[in-house]
């Protein structure tokens, strides 16, 4: 109708001269030739037709739409045909439509085809139709026309992509099962069939060479979700590791990423997923090391603000991480596998990565613990506003601005939000807490927004916080080896254990500490010195440690020689070890005679575990014992005391030999 009536309006001159009047006249060819096709009687009925008009109007109705309608009506005759007669008539119609693709109506034959389940000549006539329609390649080239030419290639691509979106939908089996009419097993059956067609004819589009089609079907299947995605990585093409590198913005070329990319920057969801899409790959080419750099970099990434979508948590990193470590192992338990990683770079990277885990999940610790401290505050702060009989909503105001970053000058908030409603002694109190939340508030802040090192983990939060234990591990990682250093810090860890213990558990929280990082570090002498922690605990159950401590709490006498030497045979396990480091103590001459009696009692109850040990280790290791009892019996009776008694009857008790 729309040509009628511009056929009507137009001039001769018009008609013949303008572009629009040559674009009229071919529509008129076309619609006149599809007519024709469908009412003529056979192919030669067709072919005198195309003959005529070929004589009559060469300009409009050339030899190549004379091809093109012969091959339209070879496929016409493909459709009552069967057998081999049909693959002969559809392999005869392609040839000729791949010989005359710029004249080819592209939207109705690949229907056509479609329909013929010719699939894979229907994504061949696609890829040669936009080939033609961008002989120069110009869709791929840096210059203004680009994107023009990369629309005209893509309004072919699409009519590929669309029946592979439509096979893949079909493919679920759920979405069939409930959305077909059919009975579940026949809608199961087509969901495979589905399947089986979508995979073919997507293995036949990746076998192209045109780069430009392969950019266009990777940008869409990555758009439909990770069911795609992973079939890409399944059919593992040959441009998709560098279409996935264009589009994180890493470097494209045949450098390993680990050796140009060091740090990445915030990024985008798409950006993220392309990235890991990218890592999936490497994995499924057994390149497990370059996998797990992807990963280690997606950790390390900087962030954005915390209220925006692509904010990265510690525990997304923690995970990133994790993969990453998963990865970099995975490469030893594939040795037998060919695989582009490198020996050196992978197991380098297993060193860091080990590292990397430890240290993030310290970042969460500290995090926790600060908030923690920050949570006390805020409730000192309620409680001292209800001391005040001030409304809790000042509290949660000045809490929350805060939270927002608003540290400057407390005093002048608290003015400004009280007003006259608090004394001058009573804003102190306030300025003094408020302060305290600000400044965790501010550290958990940071520590939430990036991912730190080791180090400035200790000079930022952990030390100065003094959070002993998590220092002492981080020392411990980081293979500090200041014998001193380590000492005092694990004197400050035994210091702050006693001050938080409750009811007068001071010797039991000690314990608790050693034992709990002795687990952690034995046998490293150095992070765990086990002689000074030996003399610490007695020193602390004897009272003289630290100068202040009066008692070792609710424990009896006799539950405090056990606990010590019970608590270290739980880290060591060996007994011989324990029993030489109070041998050692106990002939240091600055010793005291009331710690070496304490010592001779905790060895009596580590020579009863070395009975236990040794009851099948038969009567030579069973003399020795005898003989050890029988020396620190003797230096038990050298010493004063009112228990030295007591203590020789423990060393005959363990030389029982009914026992053994």
């Amino acid at each position: 109708l729309p040509g009628r009536s511009s056929g009507r309006k137009g001039s001769l001159h018009e008609l013949v001269v303008m572009d629009e009047g040559d674009n009229l006249m071919r529509s008129l060819v076309s619609a006149l030739m599809s007519y024709k096709m469908d009412v003529s009687s056979g192919a030669i009925h067709l072919k005198e037709i195309s003959s005529e008009l070929a004589a009559t109007c060469p300009t409009l109705f050339q030899s190549e739409d004379r091809v093109f309608y012969d091959a339209r009506m070879t496929l016409r005759s493909a459709r009552k045909a069967s057998g081999a007669e049909r693959n002969e008539l559809i392999q005869n119609a392609l040839k000729m439509l791949l010989q005359v693709p710029l004249v080819v109506n592209i939207y109705a034959v690949f229907s056509e085809l479609i329909d013929l389940k010719a699939y894979e000549g229907a994504v061949d006539l696609v890829i040669q139709a936009a080939r033609m329609r961008d002989p120069e390649n110009i869709a791929l080239q840096n210059e203004t026309r680009s994107e023009e030419y990369q629309r005209v290639r893509e309004e072919c691509y699409t009519l590929v992509v669309e029946v592979l979106t439509q096979l893949k939908t079909s493919s679920m089996t759920e979405v069939a099962l409930t959305s077909s009419p059919l009975s579940p097993s026949k809608a199961e059956s087509e969901s495979h069939q589905a399947m089986k067609t979508y995979t073919k004819i997507l293995s036949h589009c990746l076998s192209s060479h045109d780069i430009c089609f392969h950019k266009y079907l990777y940008n869409q299947l990555m758009s439909m979700g990770a069911e795609a995605q992973n079939d890409l990585i399944q059919q593992n093409p040959a441009y998709l590791e560098e279409y996935l590198r264009e589009q994180a913005g890493l470097p494209v070329g045949p450098a390993p990423i680990h050796t140009t990319v060091k740090k990445l920057p915030a990024l985008m969801p798409k950006v993220v997923n392309s990235l890991e899409v990218l890592g999936r790959l490497y994995v499924h080419r057994h390149m497990f090391s370059h996998a797990a750099y992807l990963q280690l970099l997606l950790g390390e990434r900087l962030n954005v603000s915390e209220d925006d979508p692509s904010f990265v948590s510690l525990e997304k990193r923690q995970q990133h991480l994790l993969d990453a470590l998963r990865l970099a192992k995975s490469r030893s338990q594939h040795q037998g596998l060919q695989s582009p990683d490198t020996e050196g770079f992978s197991n380098s990277l297993l060193d860091v990565l080990q590292c990397k885990v430890e240290i993030i999940a310290f970042q969460i610790r500290l995090v926790d613990a600060i908030t923690s401290k920050a949570s006390k505050c805020a409730s000192d702060l309620f409680q001292l506003a209800g001391d005040y009989n001030i409304p809790t909503q000042h509290i949660e105001r000045l809490t929350e601005l805060v939270n927002k970053g608003v540290h400057e000058n407390i005093s002048m908030l608290i003015q400004t939000e009280f007003g006259n409603q608090i004394t001058p002694e009573s804003q102190e109190s306030f300025t003094v807490l408020l302060t305290s939340y600000a400044g965790y508030a501010a550290k958990t802040l940071n520590l939430l927004a990036a991912f730190f090192s080791l180090e400035d983990l200790y000079n930022d939060f952990a030390r100065p916080e003094c959070m002993w234990p998590l220092c002492l591990e981080m020392l411990h990682l980081a293979q500090f080896s200041d014998v001193q250093m380590i000492i005092d810090h694990w004197d400050m860890c035994l210091f702050s254990a006693i001050s938080e213990s409750v009811d007068g558990q001071s010797l039991s929280a000690a314990c608790t500490a050693v034992r709990d990082l002795g687990k952690v570090f034995y046998p490293n002498d150095v992070s765990f010195p086990m002689q000074h922690l030996v003399q610490r605990l007695e020193e602390i159950a004897a009272g003289v440690w630290p100068a202040d401590q009066q008692d070792v709490g609710a424990l009896t006498p006799s539950e405090a020689h056990d606990l010590i030497p019970k608590t270290l045979l739980e880290v060591c396990g060996a007994s011989e070890r324990l029993r030489y480091v109070y041998d050692t103590l106990i002939e240091r001459h600055t010793t005291t005679d009331v710690l070496r009696l304490q010592y001779l009692r905790s060895l009596a109850v580590v020579l009863e575990h070395a009975k236990l040990e040794i009851k099948s280790g038969g009567r030579s290791t069973a003399g020795l014992l005898v003989e050890l009892c029988d020396k620190y019996s003797l230096r038990a009776q050298s010493l004063n005391g009112v228990d030295v008694q007591d203590l020789v009857a423990s060393f005959e008790q363990v030389k029982s030999f009914h026992q053994f």
